[in-house]
């Protein structure tokens, strides 16, 4: 971009270029830069979606929220903002079990017994009848809603100290972030670097094709594996999409999330505060600033 421009459009273009859907945006109506170009765009966003929808089919299954749901409507009495009626027919017409007894439901940690609330914290629950427990036999509604160590009823036949996961926000948060930055720096990350420079006059038109098809196997084998992940985990089509639509906002939500981070954290944080920290220790201070930069740019 040539210097002319003022400074805070330079500063706008270049958060618009790193955001995927912004980028792709403004290149399909004429006003993207050369690099990278539509169809690199384009496989860009495909791969990011994908790296997305895989982090968040495994944050899905930590969270917990669809068996929390499927454990309450089927085991925890209607009395008590459950669905299990005294015939021990839950709100989720599975109907085989009796009610948790005063007993099981006590064992729930505190901070997890708003059974309304967990009731409503989805649409869709999982299929409590596909948990590894229940098929072996054990009853749902006779474990505890929350394994706080160990595994869980719903993957091991022997998990019967709890149902499902309960794993505090905040252990959540360091969980999600890791998985999500260890997932974008490994595979989107490098693609956008090879992108923005202009393959062709670098590698030349063979190479630059070759590298262009190598990005297509990894968000095809994403999104296959998230496909896989997900509908193993809800069983249920209805499920399937709800889970999956809440994906694709939260997708939008993440795209504004990155350039703002990109900005503060790596730009404004790195460029102001960790830089002039680390500029007298010579070249380790040089190294560190260039790897915190590159994990939160």
């Amino acid at each position: 971009m040539s210097v002319h421009y003022p400074e805070r459009y330079q500063r706008w273009e270049g958060i618009r270029e790193r955001n995927t859907i912004l980028s792709l945006f403004f290149s399909l109506f004429g006003h993207g830069r050369v690099q990278p170009t539509k169809c690199e765009r384009l496989q860009l966003f495909f791969l990011y979606a994908s790296v997305w929808y895989l982090a968040y089919t495994f944050s899905l299954r930590r969270r917990g929220n669809p068996c929390r749901k499927a454990w309450v409507d089927a085991c925890v009495p209607a009395r008590l903002g459950g669905g299990c009626l005294k015939t021990g027919i839950g709100a989720t017409g599975v109907g085989k079990w009796n009610c948790s007894s005063t007993a099981v439901l006590a064992k729930t940690p505190s901070g997890w017994d708003d059974w309304s609330k967990l009731s409503s914290s989805t649409r869709v629950g999982i299929n409590i009848e596909k948990a590894d427990c229940v098929e072996a036999g054990h009853s749902p509604c006779s474990v505890p809603m929350c394994a706080v160590e160990g595994p869980t009823c719903e993957y091991k036949t022997d998990g019967l100290q709890g149902f499902c996961k309960c794993n505090s926000w905040h252990i959540l948060v360091i969980w999600d972030t890791i998985l999500y930055t260890c997932l974008f720096k490994l595979f989107y990350m490098p693609f956008w670097y090879l992108f923005v420079a202009d393959l062709t006059a670098c590698v030349g038109r063979c190479c630059a094709v070759c590298l262009h098809m190598l990005v297509i196997p990894f968000y095809l084998i994403f999104m296959l594996l998230s496909v896989m992940i997900l509908w193993r985990y809800m069983d249920d089509m209805e499920g399937f999409w709800w889970e999956t639509c809440w994906w694709f906002v939260s997708f939008c939500i993440l795209c504004c999330f990155e350039v703002v981070k990109s900005f503060t954290f790596g730009f404004l944080l790195g460029s102001y505060v960790i830089k002039p920290i680390c500029a007298p220790c010579g070249l380790p201070g040089a190294y560190f600033t260039g790897f915190y930069k590159f994990l939160l740019a």
